[in-house]
This record gives structure tokens, sequence and C-alpha cells, in this order.
């Protein structure tokens, strides 16, 4: 019985030690844009796509008030929303440290 002990002793000192990388944390809010004059913006349930520059995506789903929380690689994204005229004003640089504060506005008539 040593001779198990000491094998399984030197399989767990010569396992490597694999540390997933974390990625950085994203949020923000999908918002209803637009309507008749003086309409505030309102948050809104529904699908927020991230696009990565080699076209993967990633979705998260934004609460009954918009909000959303996702964890993507650093990098620069095209962020829309899963309804037509939904989107980002610009693409959405993620450092390593996240981005918090993300708008995605869904305009409407």
């Amino acid at each position: 019985m040593p001779e198990i002990k000491y094998l399984l002793a030197a399989v767990v000192a010569l396992a490597p030690l694999v540390v997933p990388a974390s990625q950085p944390a994203v949020s923000g809010v999908l918002l209803r844009t637009g309507g008749p004059a003086g309409t505030a913006d309102q948050g809104i349930a529904g699908t927020v796509l991230l696009q990565a520059a080699d076209g993967t995506i990633t979705s998260a789903v934004a609460d009954t008030s918009g909000r959303f929380h996702v964890t993507v690689p650093p990098g620069t994204y095209q962020v829309t929303g899963d309804r037509s005229a939904c989107a980002s004003e610009a693409p959405v640089v993620v450092p390593a440290s996240g981005r918090t504060g993300i708008e995605v506005h869904c305009h409407v008539r």
C-alpha cells in the first residue's frame, strides 16, 4: 500500500497546475430610444450580441430593466441587439480590466 501512496504523490507533484484565464466582465443596458417627443429612454428585455473581430458571437440576456452582464476575451466588439435597429453607437473596446456602461439603443419611431 505505501507504493500507491508514493505513486499518487508523484502524479500530483508532476501534474501541471492549470488555472483557467479569467475573461473580463462586460455590462450595460439595452434601451428603447425614440418615440413621441419627450419620451425618455427605457430599459427593455432582450438579447445583446457581441461580435468579435474574428466573427465569434457571444450573447447576453438583458433583464426587464435592460441590464446585461457577460464575460468575453479582451478585444473590439460590434454590439447589437436581437431586434432591428439596435446597436451601440460605436464599436466597443473591452480591455483586460473589463468594461461597464455600454448602452445598446433600439431606435423606434
